[in-house]
């Protein structure tokens, strides 16, 4: 006896394809997500100059981060309130400033739930690297001189110091609160 196909309706080819579809968008979505800014940094490097540090002196308007090594230029926002990080670098507000000295300290997210944020890339960046900071119209320049993993508990990473030190940190591993990525960088001393 010959097996009979029944051919399924409009109705359910038409659902099954849109549902298909809809897996696909998703996926695709979740999947740049992760790889996109990593895939974003390595076509930059490959066709755009990284931002110059000196191209800072002329926005004296605005307080600054770069980060030539991955790409980042951004503003540091000030406040005393969480809402200050979700736009940009946050210089945290019981620290110091570079014109003081001591510990200047910078936290940004590198993921939430809009997609890749101001440090995604901040593990990326090397001891020896350079970063310059505007800070009240004055540029101050800066060489990495540590990269540490620590626990979310350990604010020494925020303690005042004797010396005059930028400090950059945010969440690490990526999409994930468990330990902090702490760049350590000393002011360079043709300041």
């Amino acid at each position: 006896m010959p097996t009979i196909y029944n051919k399924p309706s409009n109705i359910a080819y038409t659902v099954n394809w849109l549902l298909i579809i809809f897996i696909i968008s998703i996926n695709s979505y979740v999947l740049w997500g992760m790889f996109g800014p990593r895939i974003a940094l390595q076509v930059k490097s490959s066709i755009a100059d990284p931002p110059k540090i000196e191209a800072l002196d002329n926005r004296t308007t605005e307080n600054r981060l770069v980060i030539p090594s991955i790409y980042l230029d951004t503003k540091i926002n000030e406040g005393s309130t969480y809402d200050a990080l979700l736009s940009g670098a946050w210089r945290r507000p019981a620290t110091s400033t570079p014109e003081l000295g001591g510990n200047t300290v910078l936290a940004g997210h590198r993921f939430t739930y809009q997609g890749a944020s101001i440090f995604y890339n901040l593990d990326k960046v090397r001891i020896g690297d350079e970063i310059g900071v505007t800070y009240n119209g004055k540029l101050y320049k800066y060489k990495v001189r540590e990269v540490v993993i620590t626990t979310p508990s350990n604010t020494d990473i925020e303690a005042p110091k004797n010396e005059t030190i930028l400090t950059l940190y945010t969440c690490t591993p990526l999409w994930t609160t468990e330990k902090r990525l702490v760049i350590i960088a000393e002011m360079d001393d043709g300041n």
